[in-house]
């Protein structure tokens, strides 16, 4: 799948390595026994091999953004610009300890990037286990590929990177993946997996530009994936299940486009209260709820999509603003070739003279009737009994 080609410059500029080479190895046979010594040694664009073993060595107070506003007790902190971290791989080099400590410092963190310390860093191929963070990216930029994340209190990756972060090919087991926060910009989340992620939502983007969840699985947990404040970008080809709430929520002026997406069970698939949503090829089986639950007066398309109804509404609109905006839902599956039980899973102002929202879902896949029909009519012919 294409990435957005100004992350991509950017990244592959963040990833030159020039430098030397030094060894970290438990055993004494490399240059360093422990990771930190080895990044106050390095120079700008060095790399650093990481050999198997658990690394618990912390640097206490690390002042996170370099300013005196904010400290933690991290693993490994990144005092130099340009390095790479590589590991022999995310089942035996491990940051962290064997289990959560019982009383850790609040900001807790296994690998910190200050912007004033390292403007970017590659880290590969190691695992980060039972930390608060797993990643902490106060940097320009950052690249994260074939890690694991395990038992993090509260997410594997955070990041404030304005340009450009990949986490490609990396799991994240019984914690949130990755959670972005201004000034975050060209964000690509590839090829990943998040699973058990308890309550909390598997990827959180706040106020960032230019967001790509692609080719990912996400099971468990809250919800899958959520874009809130002005946050922009797509997610493709992107499998979510066993959710407890929603799919995909975009709130306070989000906007995404979603394609060939499948989305199964929980409560709701998809949650639209933002500038709104652009969604093809896309199915949404089996929501218990709301399948699809749009808040806003966004310019929301759903086309050529598979929309099977779990027992709820298969689309609820509820937004009473003053416009007169319609809900494309046309061009769908919604496993019935009847046009009047479609109508009846259908919410919008038909149902409510409050609100302004109106759903288009003619032509569907299937046989339309040639009687025409307003939509209080048939919906007329299946309301009753219905609980809202």
């Amino acid at each position: 799948m294409t990435r957005p080609i100004l992350a991509i410059m950017i990244l592959a500029t963040a990833t030159v390595s020039w430098g030397a080479t030094w060894h970290v190895a438990q055993d004494g046979s490399g240059d360093f026994t422990v990771i930190q010594a080895a990044i106050d040694a390095a120079s700008p664009g060095d790399e650093i091999r990481i050999h198997a073993g658990r690394y618990e060595e912390v640097t206490e107070g690390w002042d996170v953004w370099g300013n005196g506003s904010s400290f933690a007790d991290c693993h490994v902190v990144i005092t130099k610009d340009h390095l790479t971290l590589i590991g022999d791989g995310a089942e035996s080099t491990v940051i962290g300890p064997a289990t959560f400590p019982g009383d850790p410092d609040p900001n807790y963190t296994g690998i910190s990037v200050t912007y004033n310390e390292a403007s970017t860093v590659t880290v590969r191929d190691l695992a980060i286990e039972n930390v608060r963070y797993g990643i902490y990216a106060a940097s320009q930029s950052i690249e994260v590929t074939g890690c694991r994340f395990d038992h993090m209190q509260v997410e594997g990756i955070r990041t404030f990177t304005p340009e450009g972060a990949l986490v490609d090919d990396c799991s994240f087991v019984n914690c949130a993946a990755v959670v972005s926060l201004y000034p975050t910009r060209n964000l690509v989340i590839s090829n990943s997996t998040i699973e058990g992620v308890n309550l909390s939502t598997g990827v959180v983007c706040i106020d960032s530009e230019n967001v790509a969840v692609e080719n990912c699985t996400i099971t468990g947990g809250g919800g899958a994936i959520d874009y809130q404040q002005g946050t922009t970008g797509e997610i493709r080809n992107v499998v979510a299940y066993g959710f407890n709430t929603y799919g995909f929520k975009l709130a306070l002026g989000a906007y995404a486009t979603v394609t060939d997406c499948h989305i199964e069970g929980g409560l709701k698939a998809v949650i639209s209260e933002g500038a709104g949503i652009m969604c093809t090829g896309s199915s949404f089986i089996g929501q218990t709820y709301r399948t699809l639950e749009l808040n806003s007066d966004g310019n929301s398309v759903f086309n050529d999509c598979t929309i099977i109804n779990g027992g709820g509404w298969s689309v609820y609109c509820f937004y009473n603003g003053s416009g007169d905006c319609h809900l494309d839902v046309t061009n769908n599956n919604w496993g019935t070739d009847s046009e009047a039980q479609i109508a009846e899973w259908i919410h919008d102002s038909d149902d409510d003279s409050q609100i302004c929202c109106t759903a288009d879902f003619i032509p569907f896949n299937g046989p339309v009737a040639t009687e025409a029909h307003s939509w209080s009519e048939v919906k007329g012919l299946f309301r009753g009994g219905r609980d809202d």
